[in-house]
């Protein structure tokens, strides 16, 4: 079985991302030039780990009720654009599983 390829313009999107951080911090450097790199600097971390995790999400989890995949990936993205999310995200994801995990097994 030959192992799914990501998408064409993942790596090169990741590559440019971080290379445009580098270039806010360093143009613009001070408190508006570091929330700029962070914040595209999260955006290239997520890409990259999209990109490394690729093969994996590709395959369907049989454990995992449907559609709690996306919601998990979706609750990373939240938490990466505002980590005080977490607080909020976390549970309220933790909470849809076992919802989830309860109707599947009443089924």
């Amino acid at each position: 079985m030959s192992r799914p390829k990501p998408p064409p313009l993942l790596l090169p999107a990741v590559i440019a991302l971080t290379a445009l951080a580098f270039a806010i911090h360093y143009f613009y450097g001070g408190v508006i030039g570091g929330v700029g790199a962070v914040s595209v600097g999260r955006t290239a971390l997520m890409l990259g780990a999209i990109w490394f995790a690729w093969p994996s999400l590709q395959k369907p989890v049989n454990w995992l009720p449907p559609g709690i995949a996306a919601v998990i990936l979706l609750a990373i993205v939240a938490v990466a654009m505002q980590p005080r999310m977490a607080l909020v995200v976390i549970p309220a994801v933790g909470g849809l599983i076992t919802l989830a995990s309860f109707v599947r097994m009443l089924r």
